[in-house]
């Protein structure tokens, strides 16, 4: 018999020999497996979907179970009294320094000197009243100060190339000199009722909050400014350009070094504008005490909000969402009974996780 030569028939929808294999596909014998295409799948399911998620609304999220879970244990807290308080506390210490850290840290810098700049401005602000200068001069001088400590930090950084940690640790020594150096008598006291009373003055009411104190107002007012500047400036855009690839932003004619001098102004302004709402509150300035560790604070809301150390990612309302969080935490540690330095220790490893949450999420 002759061999027959011819080329075997197929079947109907057979593949043909020199095909490839489509993964997952008809004939791979591992895409159903889960070492192949289940374990894909469920990769890109992640990739695709999930994370997306997580990374815009995560941080609401937690801060939502977090609210849920405080009002569970103390039923108190979701008072009309204890948000307005809870708010006020917020506003009146590191929400502010929050805004100009976010700006800074976009960027892919970092301000350490926010606490001590805080300083320099309640105890500027006390010896402008206590020297009968009114409320109006006591509020401009000192943010005026602060914006020049600020815009050196981002001129040195800008033109010479420095690392923010180290320029902003200096400035952070020296604005403490500063601030003892204006309040040269210590902790100062100030005498002006008006203006020990301007922060806390509640208007209003409004619903839920019911009367809102100045304070919030203003913090209002400079987050809702704040986020047009990012979203609807072309400014906004450079600061997001220069975090995300200061080169190519460089080589795209856009200038960078301005950029990061009007971002540390701007932290600078505000840490003015803290210390003066700061010094307004406790009717003292303390250029030891005023803004302690606040910059470690600014920095943790940013973080657990989800704006990336790295810059380019992130945003004025996470900012928001991450104070509002360590806020309710605090309220919470306060509930439970916690002294501060394990409060503290708790600080820590909330910031810790966040940092290394946006580490895992980034490398997926």
């Amino acid at each position: 018999m002759k061999p027959n030569s011819a080329a075997p028939r197929s079947s109907p929808g057979a593949r043909p020999p020199d095909q490839p294999i489509a993964p997952g596909g008809a004939g791979n014998l591992l895409a159903g497996s889960p070492s192949a295409g289940g374990a894909m799948g469920r990769n890109a399911l992640y990739t695709t979907h999930m994370l997306p998620w997580l990374q815009r609304y995560g941080s609401f999220l937690a801060l939502v179970i977090l609210v849920i879970a405080t009002s569970v244990i103390s039923p108190n807290f979701l008072t009309e009294l204890n948000i307005r308080l809870q708010l006020q506390t917020f506003c009146l210490s590191y929400a502010l320094i929050g805004v100009g850290q976010a700006l800074v840290i976009l960027t892919g810098g970092i301000d350490l000197s926010v606490g001590a700049v805080l300083a320099v401005g309640s105890c500027s602000a006390a010896v402008l009243m206590n020297n009968g200068y009114g409320t109006v001069v006591a509020f401009a001088l000192p943010m005026l100060l602060c914006a020049v400590l600020g815009g050196f930090s981002g001129v040195v950084i800008a033109k010479t190339g420095i690392q923010p940690i180290v320029v902003t640790l200096a400035v952070m020594i020296a604005a403490r000199g500063v601030a003892e150096t204006i309040a040269s008598a210590g902790v100062t006291y100030i005498q002006d009722q008006n203006f020990i009373t301007y922060a806390t003055t509640n208007y209003g009411p409004i619903p839920i909050i019911g009367l809102i104190p100045m304070s919030v107002i203003l913090t209002a007012i400079i987050y809702l400014a704040a986020g047009f500047f990012l979203a609807r400036t072309v400014a906004g855009r450079y600061i997001f350009a220069v975090g995300g690839n200061e080169r190519a932003t460089r080589l795209a004619g856009i200038p960078v070094d301005r950029v990061k001098i009007l971002v540390y102004v701007i932290s600078g302004l505000l840490a003015g504008l803290a210390g003066v709402l700061y010094a307004s509150h406790n009717s003292t300035a303390d250029p030891f005490n005023d803004g302690l560790y606040f910059e470690l604070q600014s920095i943790a809301m940013v973080v657990v909000g989800g704006t990336s150390l790295l810059g380019g990612s992130g945003g004025i309302g996470k900012t928001l969402i991450g104070g509002l969080i360590l806020t309710v935490l605090y309220a919470l540690f306060i509930q439970a009974g916690w002294p501060t330095q394990t409060q503290l220790i708790a600080n820590g490893v909330i910031v810790a996780g966040a940092v290394i949450l946006q580490g895992g999420l980034g490398r997926r």
